[in-house]
C-alpha cells in the first residue's frame, strides 16, 4: 500500500551549485545481493522555485505489485532426460537381445525330428 506521505522528500536548490549549466539528473538503487524493486512513481523539476509545481502524492500511480514467481526447471531439461531414459532403457535392450541370442542353445536336426534328448539334472 502507498504511504499516505513520501517516504523520501528533499528539496534541493540545485541552481546555486550549478548556475547556467546543463545538468543530468540520474537515480539508483540497490540491495547487495538481494533482488528488490525500486519506482519513482512522482517527480518534480524547475530551475527555478517560482515555477515549481507542489507534488500532489494523492493523484500518483500505484506501485506494481510483483508476486513471487515459481521456479519451474526448463522444458529443455525435461526433454533431455527423457531422451536420455529412452536411450539408455533401447541399449539395455539391445543388450539383452544380443546376450540372449549369442548363448542361445543350439538345436540340431535330429532333435528336431525326435524330440529333446537333454535331461535337466
Amino acid at each position: 500500500k502507498k504511504p499516505s506521505q513520501p517516504l523520501l522528500s528533499q528539496s534541493i536548490n540545485i541552481s546555486e551549485i550549478f548556475p547556467d549549466k546543463k545538468i543530468f539528473l540520474g537515480f539508483s538503487g540497490a540491495t547487495g545481493t538481494l533482488t528488490s524493486y525500486q519506482y519513482i512513481l512522482g517527480w518534480s523539476f524547475s530551475r527555478s522555485k517560482v515555477s515549481l509545481q507542489s507534488l500532489d502524492v494523492t493523484k500518483l500511480p500505484k506501485a506494481p505489485s510483483h508476486r513471487a514467481k515459481k521456479k519451474r526447471p526448463p522444458t529443455l531439461l525435461f526433454v533431455l532426460l527423457i531422451l536420455l531414459a529412452i536411450i539408455v532403457f533401447l541399449a539395455l535392450g539391445g543388450a539383452y537381445v544380443y546376450r540372449r541370442r549369442k548363448y542361445a542353445e543350439v538345436r540340431e536336426e535330429w532333435e528336431k525330428e525326435y524330440g529333446p534328448q537333454r535331461f535337466s539334472y
